[in-house]
């Protein structure tokens, strides 16, 4: 056997294709990683806008009721109105329980309302809410 055929060799060693399988075994794990990641943020992606356009929609609801010289229909709630279903104060649009409060934003201040709206997913009763909303609402002189 001459030097010259030692070094022309034509193939790979079993060695550089272990060490190939490694990374390319590597890549694939943390492309697979990757994408398990990115479904589960995209599902809560989902949730969220989900909870925020239901706490919204009744957000515009409250702000759409009639307010006169009389407060027809807006009346303050209960304290922990956001935190606990109260009667009057919550709703059930599914799969979520969409809680709200109305309050006065000054004690001495009949015209100036709080409104707020949180909405939380049923499975689990999560004491954070999905999302949460709120809007000041004063009446016109």
């Amino acid at each position: 056997m001459s030097v010259r055929s030692l070094h022309n060799r034509d193939g790979f060693t079993l060695i550089e294709v272990v060490v190939a399988t490694a990374i390319l075994a590597s890549a694939a794990a943390a492309l697979a990683q990757l994408l398990a990641t990115a479904s589960v943020q995209s599902a809560r992606n989902r949730h969220a806008l989900t909870a925020t356009i239901a706490a919204q929609s009744k957000l515009q609801q409250l702000r759409a009721v009639r307010w006169t010289t009389t407060v027809d229909g807006l009346t303050a709630s209960p304290l922990r109105s956001l935190l606990e279903d109260t009667a009057g104060c919550v709703d059930y649009p599914e799969p979520y329980v969409r809680r709200w409060s109305i309050s006065r934003r000054d004690p001495l201040d009949p015209d100036t309302f709080v409104l707020q709206v949180c909405v939380f997913r049923t499975t689990g009763r999560q004491a954070v809410p999905d999302a949460c909303v709120g809007t000041v609402r004063a009446r016109r002189p």
